[in-house]
This record gives structure tokens, C-alpha cells and sequence, in this order.
């Protein structure tokens, strides 16, 4: 069971991986100028192996979009929590 575990430990830092690469390529050039193998180079594997992780390109830019907002939720909470009223926070 451990070596599973490890398994999916490289299979989700990979995944991390291929998400924080598209994001800075996607900021570099633009999502519609970004293609898969693009991200499969600069990320150093295979493009069928990207293709494993996201099968669609727009499933790796929801990734990303989706990446952002997780990193952006606890200044999110805090905002929320202050007593200043809408408009100021």
C-alpha cells in the first residue's frame, strides 16, 4: 500500500506541476496562443501524458482558474470578516 500512496503523491504533484506551468505560459502568451504541446515541452513530458491529466484544453484552464481562486481564499475570508462596509473592502 505505501508504494500506492507514493504513487499518487508523484501523480498529484505532476498534476500541481502541469497547472502552475500552463498558468505562467498562460500569462506569458495568452490562453488562445498557449497550445497542449506547448505545456507538454515546457513541462518536460509527453504530450500523451498531458493529455492523461486533461484530455481538453479547457479542462486545464478551468484547472488553472480553479488553482487561483483555492490560493486566493483565505484573503477572500478575511475581507469578508472585517466590519467595514461593502464598498471599502
Amino acid at each position: 500500500m505505501p508504494e500506492q500512496s507514493l504513487h499518487e503523491q508523484k501523480k498529484n504533484r505532476r498534476y500541481k506541476s502541469i497547472i502552475r506551468t500552463a498558468e505562467s505560459l498562460f500569462i506569458q502568451h495568452g490562453l488562445d496562443d498557449v497550445q497542449m504541446q506547448h505545456i507538454s515541452d515546457a513541462e518536460g513530458i509527453g504530450i500523451a501524458t498531458l493529455f492523461r491529466y486533461f484530455p481538453k484544453k479547457e479542462k486545464l484552464v478551468v484547472a488553472v482558474a480553479v488553482y487561483n481562486l483555492e490560493r486566493n481564499i483565505p484573503d477572500f475570508k478575511r475581507l469578508v470578516a472585517t466590519n467595514k462596509p461593502a464598498y471599502e473592502r
